[in-house]
């Protein structure tokens, strides 16, 4: 099976995550098209361990060997933010879907409506307790912590007389965490000697190494840890860091990897899967079923209860500290899959820089372009980039910062979720060293030193501006118009005080409704109430790619015309397709916003000089750096340049970079 490797900007974006991946999506194939793909939409359980992000690797891979079209979305451990996540895969019309479900049961509800809509679905990682699950892609999770409780057991026997205090940082809240819990105790319960002391959660790394430095103080003879998970394992080694504590984990990563080959850590062995190579053939059978095409099976095909028609398990694999060629070996493998297969050395003037990038979101394919571009200027640069996403939550934005200082960046990027309340967590890191870039949002506060961005009010009115020539030139200067905006981000209330100033001028553009529409189920939702209430509706502005994304769904069929602000592949489209009532697209630079927030960062970090627009003015804070990228519009009337536009990102989709 060859297996092709994206090159690095393609495999960084797609695995982004610390959020990867939710929606809006570049948009699947349209009818008519020559060589239609078929689109796999993949669900992931959450986006910030390594665990998902290779899953995405393997994903990305098959994709691209078998021809198909790749969309990825991040449930962010949420059954219900799951659901939306399916739920729009069905409204975008994919062809299948692959998911990790959160819940055996809860999950089922949204997956069956795709499973009645003739969507192929394949269950990989998680099981669903349900007869609509007829493929599983996996491994044996109970075997998979048996494993490392046979490892445990021999070496207490073999090294600690067969006495041993243990602690065990588990997942319980997924089925799979619950079944590799059962193995590893079930193998170490043959030996009495070997006391559990202590049993808590840990499944991030911030979680691990809270929950175990709190079993440590209370259990000072603690001999050993095994953690359930590669977040929880890697929050164990920061806590026992120093100490004389043995480490034992579940699953792989490149940082676990690095430190089993550390003389310093006490880390001794890991069992894991193959990540890559589950999310290969959880793409790779998808597709061909999607396709109608033969798809191997195991002989046996039970799963717990439920028979399933396809069943693939991926064996599994144990690294142990005694055996470090075979942990040189998984590093050289996957440090080659980041890099696209290529192994390349880097500059010997460069000084090593990691760069943290904490995203506000995951859903939008606007923040996945921003990604692209910092991924672009990460490999141009000589830099690794760690991605995390915040979800739109202030806290757990500041517990992704305290997780990248306790990593060491050198650098951070951030479009931070609060001018106010965000400063507290980024304050910690510029006072411990780290260059900080802001980018897209700012701070109120002094910290904030460089800037790269648009004007936001200017996004918003150059949109105003068309509209009201718009409305002057073609509905007699009179419109009724309704106004889907983002009021919770800084940004959005900019965006919309820019375009209402601008259609403002004209008295006779009525603005008869205005509610939030942030997402495309939003948008959507929110504007049909607005047009049942608003039967002569003529226009409506949406303040983001999300809510426009949503706002199409709405008015189609309609005589509603539609403006909006943040350009995306899909609204490409949309403009492009006469059947749509698209009219403008007011938008940003993303790919060059994520380039050019990213290049200054890791410029900073290596104390080299980087470019700076004259004024350096950011609301009432004079910053040291300021970069505005230009905007851009994009117009029915222009399709030339809109042509232009999906040539340029469809490069980006293809691994190809904007020089």
């Amino acid at each position: 099976m060859d297996k092709k490797r994206f090159n690095v900007v393609l495999v960084l974006f797609l695995i982004a995550t610390l959020v990867l991946t939710a929606a809006p999506f570049p948009a699947a194939a349209q009818e008519g098209e020559e060589d239609e793909k078929i689109v796999l939409g993949a669900v992931q359980m959450v986006a910030f361990h390594e665990w998902f992000r290779t899953i995405e690797m393997g994903m990305a891979a098959a994709a691209e060997d078998l021809g198909a079209e790749l969309l990825v979305a991040n449930a962010q451990a949420q059954v219900d933010v799951e659901a939306s996540m399916v739920e729009n895969f069905i409204a975008r019309g994919v062809d299948a879907i692959t998911i990790s479900a959160l819940d055996s049961k809860a999950s089922v509800a949204a997956l069956k409506k795709a499973v009645d809509d003739g969507i192929v679905m394949v269950n990989y990682n998680t099981t669903l307790d349900s007869p609509i699950m007829e493929t599983f892609i996996g491994v044996d999770n109970y075997e998979l912590g048996a494993q490392a409780g046979r490892w445990v057991l021999d070496y207490i026997n073999t090294n600690m007389d067969g006495k041993a205090k243990i602690a065990l940082l588990t997942i319980p809240k997924y089925e799979v965490g619950k079944q590799r819990r059962e193995g590893f105790v079930a193998e170490i319960s043959v030996n009495p000697n070997i006391e559990i002391v202590a049993e808590q959660e840990g499944e991030s790394p911030e979680q691990g190494a809270n929950t175990l430095e709190t079993i440590m103080q209370g259990n000072p003879d603690l001999d050993l840890v095994w953690a359930a998970n590669e977040g929880g394992l890697v929050g164990a080694l920061t806590a026992t860091k120093g100490s004389d504590i043995k480490v034992v984990g579940t699953d792989m990563s490149l940082q676990v990897a690095k430190a089993l080959l550390d003389p310093n850590t006490s880390l001794l062995a890991v069992s894991t899967q193959n990540p890559y190579e589950i999310g290969y053939t959880a793409a790779e059978t998808a597709i061909k079923m999607a396709k109608g095409e033969p798809v191997e099976s195991d002989e046996d095909k039970m799963i717990g209860t439920y028979e399933v028609k396809t069943k693939r398990l991926i064996p599994l694999e144990m690294y142990t500290k005694d055996k470090l060629e075979a942990v040189e070996a998984y590093l050289t493998k996957y440090k080659t899959l980041e890099e696209g297969g290529r192994v390349e050395e880097e500059p010997a003037e460069q000084t090593p820089v990691t760069l943290g990038a904490v995203q506000m979101v995951a859903f939008h394919e606007w923040f996945r372009t921003i990604e692209m571009g910092m991924a672009a200027a990460a490999e141009d640069l000589g830099a690794e980039l760690l991605v995390a996403n915040a979800q739109a939550q202030v806290d757990v934005e500041a517990s992704m910062v305290e997780n990248f200082i306790a990593r060491g960046v050198n650098a951070i990027t951030i479009s931070a979720l609060d001018s106010k309340a965000s400063v507290a967590a980024l304050k910690k890191a510029v006072d411990d060293g780290i260059v900080m870039v802001n980018y897209n949002t700012t701070l109120d506060s002094p910290i904030m030193e460089t800037f790269i961005g648009v004007d936001n009010y200017e996004l918003g009115a150059q949109a105003g501006r068309w509209v009201l020539d718009y409305i002057n030139t073609n509905m007699d200067g009179k419109a009724k118009i309704a106004l889907l905006t983002i009021p919770k981000y800084e940004v959005g209330k900019q965006r919309r005080e820019g375009f209402v100033a601008e259609i403002s001028v004209n008295p006779n553009i009525e603005i008869v409704a205005e509610q939030e529409g942030e997402s495309p189920e939003q948008g959507a939702n929110t504007l049909e109430t607005i047009m049942q209430g608003n039967p002569d509706l003529d226009l409506v502005w949406a303040a983001n790619e999300g809510g426009l994304v949503g706002a199409l769904t709405a008015t189609k069929g309609s005589d509603i015309k539609v403006v909006g602000t943040d350009m995306s592949l899909q609204v490409a489209k949309a403009l492009l397709d006469p059947n749509t009532s698209l009219l403008a697209v007011s938008t940003q630079n993303p790919y060059e916003i994520g380039y050019t927030a990213a290049e200054t960062a890791i410029k900073l970090a290596r104390g080299q000089e980087v470019e700076s627009d004259e004024d350096k003015m950011i609301g009432t804070y004079e910053v040291k750096i300021k970069r505005l990228i230009p905007l851009e519009m994009y117009t029915k009337d222009k399709l030339d340049e809109v042509e232009a536009y999906l040539a340029k990102y469809k490069t980006l989709e293809e691994g190809g970079k904007v020089q």
